[in-house]
């Protein structure tokens, strides 16, 4: 059973970050954003490109993380802190660095997944509890990344 599971999230997964169906993919929306963009902020309390893609990154390390088996380092770090600075708008190769760790870290959950898909060494609560509810996450986040750029005429 938890087999099955696990082939649905790397579905999910896949839909997330590349493999477009129901939604834009982290890829689309991602193409053609430069720093200046990313950093974009329309006011008040709204996250911009960069500080979502950041919070999705501490997040999705976290879960690499526990599917390596590794402990995760205990911080005192608010979900609020989790996306950080706006972003500077003239450091392109920052964000793309950004970027490029987002799509690193998606290949190590994908082969972390497909491993103990094979292996059958999955902790059952986390399979089907915690992971559905992960890559709803990152598809959310994905959403409001493509409401950013269409408020900039960017989409």
């Amino acid at each position: 059973m938890t087999t099955n599971v696990i082939g649905s999230i790397l579905l999910q997964l896949d839909q997330n970050e590349s493999k477009e169906d129901w939604y834009a993919t982290l890829m689309k929306v991602l193409d053609g954003v430069n720093a200046e963009l990313a950093s974009w902020q329309p006011g008040g309390s709204v996250n911009t490109i960069w500080q979502t893609l950041r919070h999705m990154n501490y997040y999705n390390n976290r879960v690499l993380s526990t599917l390596k088996g590794e402990a995760l380092p205990n911080n005192d770090m608010t979900n609020e802190a989790t996306f950080g600075a706006p972003g500077d708008p003239t450091d392109d190769i920052g964000f793309q660095n950004c970027c490029e760790q987002s799509f690193e870290i998606y290949k190590g959950i994908r082969k972390e997944l497909e491993k103990q898909r094979k292996n059958q060494t999955m902790d059952d609560k986390y399979v089907h509890e915690y992971l559905p509810l992960w890559t709803q996450h990152d598809a959310y986040h994905i959403g409001q990344i493509v409401v950013l750029r269409k408020l900039r005429e960017a989409w």
